[in-house]
Formats: C-alpha cells, sequence, structure tokens
C-alpha cells in the first residue's frame, strides 16, 4: 500500500492550511546524484517524494531528503548530509538512509536491505540496541507522520 499511502499524505497536504515548508520537486539527475553519492538507489515511495516535494516540514514533523548537491555543506533537512553524517560519526551502516528524527535523538532510518524498505526507528549512538520498526514503508511513514500532525 505504500503509493496508496503516500498519495493519501500528499492528498493532505494539499487540503491543509497548515505551515507546510518543502524544498519543491528535485530534477531526477540530482536524486539519481544523491543514490550515487549513498551508494544505493532509493525505494520508489521515497524517490517519488524526493522528485515530488524533495525535503521539508508539516508542523514539527520533519522529512529529510535532498535539497542539492552541497552534502559537504549541508544541515536538516539534507537527508544525504544527515546519513553520510551518521556513517562517519555513529558508524551507521550503508544499507541505511536516515529521513527524520524524533527530536530525542533517535533517527528514522529506511533499511534499503529489506524489501519495500521498511522504516526503522533506532539510537545512532547505541546501534546494537533493539530497533522499532514503524512503517513497512516510506509511504506509511509519510502517512502516520502527516496524518500526526493534521489530524
Amino acid at each position: 500500500m505504500s503509493m496508496a499511502d503516500y498519495d493519501r499524505a500528499g492528498a493532505m497536504l494539499a487540503a491543509s492550511s497548515a505551515v507546510v515548508h518543502f524544498a519543491g520537486p528535485r530534477p531526477p539527475a540530482l536524486v539519481e546524484k544523491a543514490e550515487a553519492t549513498l551508494g544505493l538507489r532509493y525505494p520508489e515511495s521515497y524517490r517519488r517524494f524526493l522528485l515530488e516535494y524533495g525535503a521539508g516540514s508539516v508542523g514539527s514533523a520533519e522529512f529529510y531528503g535532498v535539497i542539492d548537491e552541497h552534502w559537504d555543506d549541508s544541515s536538516v533537512p539534507d537527508g544525504v548530509w544527515c546519513t553520510r553524517s551518521e556513517r562517519k560519526q555513529s558508524r551507521l551502516p550503508d544499507h541505511f538512509v536516515v529521513v527524520g528524527d524524533t527530536g530525542g535523538g533517535m533517527l528514522y532510518v529506511i533499511d534499503i536491505s529489506e524489501p519495500g524498505g521498511p522504516v526503522y526507528v533506532l539510537t545512532p549512538w547505541d546501534l546494537a540496541a533493539v530497533r522499532q520498526r514503524v512503517a513497512d514503508d516510506f509511504g506509511a511513514y509519510f502517512l502516520q507522520r502527516v496524518s500526526a500532525v493534521l489530524g
């Protein structure tokens, strides 16, 4: 149901008067460059998010993504910068892509090594700790987070 969930979240955003800030559509070449930089291929629903929204927030819910190609000199909500930073600082495995944070120091990550790219919450300073699956894919995660803010 990834794309159906994704589409429901998009419809909620379109109908909302809430504070919504997104970078806007990113060119396919930039998304491909981000994938090459991280050495992976994004799951379909996350790739669509990047192409349509880029990165941004809905109220207090931030969605990390692709802003531009200045990954060495960036910050949140740049998901490429954040993923690369966590790979260096906390030894985040290469099969995770950071797509957000909980606000309490834990990260939302897509596990691209699993079919569909489920989203987990994990603690970057203790990667051996149990990780919690929060959504079957990015589309479901996007809907959950948008629904939590917009009701």
